[in-house]
């Protein structure tokens, strides 16, 4: 699969080849989808809903948004374009054939194979353990127990798929 980073640097510039399959498609598969997966492809391709709207609107779809909906939903990323009338599937083969005839040089480094989760992603923060010589410096360190505490996230939602 794609690195997220890899398709968010993609080129915003059209890549249908025809605007009116194109939007047909995007927005016929778009509505039938389940909130969650709509949520991966806008995290995916770092794009806004309205975004979308205009492709399903206009039919001009950029390598970003054709990407991430196909990684996602396991389709070749030429169906959205109009390139193919076959729905297919989504690998790295195709991915790389496809974004090599729009003239990018993808390595092997572009590729993930890990899902990342919540849990894995958040970044661990430095807890500094209030000690009796730095206690008399910073006497703030130290909680009562009556103060409220906050229940940490430990959410294993998936962010990003394979």
């Amino acid at each position: 699969m794609l690195k997220p980073e890899v398709i968010q640097r993609l080129k915003p510039v059209n890549i249908s080849k025809n605007p009116e399959v194109t939007k047909t498609r995007i927005k016929e598969i778009w509505l039938s989808l389940e909130k969650s997966k709509r949520e991966e492809i806008l995290m995916l391709s770092d794009l806004k809903r309205t975004s979308i709207e205009r492709i399903c609107r206009e039919g001009t779809v950029t390598a970003r948004a054709v990407l991430a909906m196909a990684q996602v939903l396991d389709i070749d990323p030429n169906y959205f374009t109009g390139a193919s009338d076959e729905q297919g599937s989504f690998s790295d083969d195709t991915a790389k054939e496809f974004l090599t005839a729009l003239g990018y040089d993808i390595g092997k480094d572009a590729f993930s194979r890990k899902k990342l989760t919540a849990h894995k992603e958040a970044k661990t923060e430095k807890v500094d353990v209030p000690t009796a010589e730095n206690n008399a410096a910073s006497p703030n360190l130290i909680k009562n127990s009556d103060d409220e505490q906050e229940e940490p996230d430990h959410s294993t939602e998936t962010l990003i798929a394979e």
